[in-house]
């Protein structure tokens, strides 16, 4: 059911849309932790993980494949979700990405 409303200005110029906040729930850092597992696991969870975020949502990704710092950043260019940061410790790579939302825009809007 959508409860969206829209009011037509008297002088029928103007349209005001109202949508209700879908959720107060604040937007979250999801941890994923794929050490260990090699090409192409990393991406294929790192998808599936993003599959059930809302947009907004960050997703922390932790992995050890050398592979995944090709893997995720081209996933996310499939996607359109935005790569905030990639950093990289010894043999431990960590994205940290947001959820963009189905107009492409990564900011919850």
């Amino acid at each position: 059911m959508d409860e969206s409303r829209c009011d037509v200005a008297a002088d029928a110029r103007a349209v005001l849309c109202v949508r209700p906040v879908l959720s107060s729930k604040p937007m979250t850092a999801t941890p994923l932790d794929l050490s260990g597992l090699k090409c192409p696991l990393p991406a294929l969870k790192t998808r599936k993980a993003l599959k059930g975020l809302r947009p907004g949502d960050r997703l922390v990704v932790t992995c050890t494949d050398p592979m995944a710092a090709i893997d995720i950043p081209n996933l996310l260019r499939e996607t359109g979700d935005v790569l905030e940061e990639q950093t990289g410790s010894g043999a431990t790579l960590v994205f940290s990405i947001c959820k963009a939302g189905p107009d492409g825009r990564a900011d919850g809007a």
